[in-house]
């Protein structure tokens, strides 16, 4: 049996893509106020957001103490998500929380099978 939230990312990864391809083009890109986040500049968080997580999940099978640092603002501007294509995000977002999620799964299994803590893991 998979953790309830190993089970809800995958429901995720395979019903909000078809969501947010429905939002116009201009809707995603559209910035509510200076120094808000468009639709397509969250996915970009929400995949940088991923990246981080992808460190930890990996690091803390060999790590006492994974350090990352996130500076979730830089991502997001460094990254230029608001020049790339909204349907590139989507999808790089799916695949890339899908990839995960094969991570999560083998952790889950190592975790029961040896009773190893994954200590440190957020």
């Amino acid at each position: 049996m998979l953790s309830p939230s190993i089970e809800r990312l995958d429901y995720l990864c395979n019903t909000i893509p078809a969501l947010l391809f429905e939002i116009p083009r201009e809707d995603f890109s559209f910035k509510p106020a200076s120094g808000k986040w468009s639709k397509k500049e969250i996915i970009g968080h929400l995949i940088a957001s991923a990246t981080n997580n992808h460190h930890r999940f990996v690091r803390v099978q060999f790590e006492d103490v994974p350090f990352i640092i996130y500076d979730q603002n830089k991502w997001n501007e460094n990254s230029h998500y608001e020049d790339m294509d909204g349907q590139h995000l989507i999808d790089f977002w799916k695949s890339y929380n899908l990839h995960l999620l094969e991570i999560l799964k083998k952790l889950l299994k190592n975790y029961k099978e040896n009773a190893k803590p994954m200590r440190h893991m957020m």
